[in-house]
């Protein structure tokens, strides 16, 4: 999965997954039996805060995002020491700068790989493997503190709830959809799971620079058969500019390996009204 298309550059990416969790064998601790020989990869307190997640399924999702996340820093050049644990808002803690670049990271995890069908509103399965990815970007120059990335990663098998399908699609991707679906090679299912991925990672990307709800509604995504995404703004997002006094450009891509969407969303805000001739100034620098 290394080789999927990203919005952000220069970026690393790095994955890492797991089969069903199993009872420790011989008293051995089912977190460390599941995880196996990845277990030492992780931090103390990583491993720590994975015992902590209230299942042994919630712990090794976590301990298998932070693995990821640790072997895309490694790729960028910059192994992490510390522990690299959640912030108040849930996105991974980044040891901070190498030089003079801001080091961005995002982490998504997604179970039922194989394709099994499974409930919830986006069809996930219970049991089974799982798949950890994770995006590391270097920001640089005057885009530092303006940009935000995002990954997400999901089983383009599931099969979303019809409730779900309408809770993601906005109007202009409804009218869109039946020829998109078409013209990308997908199933209506595996067509909603894909806007579902893309709005996610894109929600990622913009939520440290427009910290506040993001409804499904307000962006529409019409992804690309070659990988790239167009991004619509809705009324209800230039409202949420407004407030905040700021125009976010975003960019968004998609890749499908072995039954599996892979979604890479960046965010680059400027204070709202802005002139610049071309594109945001400094902001091109990571575009």
């Amino acid at each position: 999965m290394s080789d999927t298309g990203v919005a952000a550059s220069p970026s690393s990416r790095a994955t890492s997954g797991w089969s069903g969790p199993s009872a420790g064998e011989g008293g051995a601790e089912p977190l460390h039996c599941a995880l196996g020989a990845v277990a030492e990869e992780l931090h103390p307190s990583e491993l720590a805060w994975a015992r902590g997640r209230g299942s042994l399924q919630r712990g090794i999702e976590f301990a298998a995002g932070r693995v990821a996340l640790r072997r895309a820093l490694s790729l960028a050049g910059s192994p992490a020491c510390g522990a690299l644990l959640p912030d108040a808002s849930g996105a991974p803690e980044m040891p901070g700068c190498v030089g003079d670049a801001q080091l961005l990271g995002s982490i998504s995890h997604t179970r039922s790989c194989r394709g099994e069908p499974g409930g919830g509103e986006a069809g996930g399965g219970g049991g089974g493997g799982g798949l950890a990815v994770a995006l590391v970007a270097a920001v640089r120059g005057g885009a530092r503190g303006r940009v935000g990335v995002g990954v997400d990663v999901e089983s383009a098998r599931r099969r979303p709830s019809e409730r779900l399908a309408r809770r993601v699609l906005a109007p202009v991707e409804r009218e869109a959809f039946e020829d998109e679906s078409s013209s990308l090679g997908l199933e209506p299912a595996s067509a909603v799971m894909l806007h579902f991925s893309l709005k996610e990672a894109l929600y990622k990307a913009i939520h440290p620079l427009l910290p506040a709800t993001i409804p499904w509604h307000s962006i529409a995504v019409l992804p690309q058969p070659d990988g790239r995404c167009a991004v619509l703004k809705a009324d209800a997002f230039r409202a949420l500019e407004a407030d905040a006094g700021l125009d976010v450009e975003v960019q968004a891509s998609w890749a499908q390996r072995h039954g599996v969407f892979v979604t890479t969303a960046a965010a680059c805000a400027r204070p709202l009204g802005q002139q610049v001739p071309t594109r945001p100034e400094k902001c091109d620098e990571f575009f």
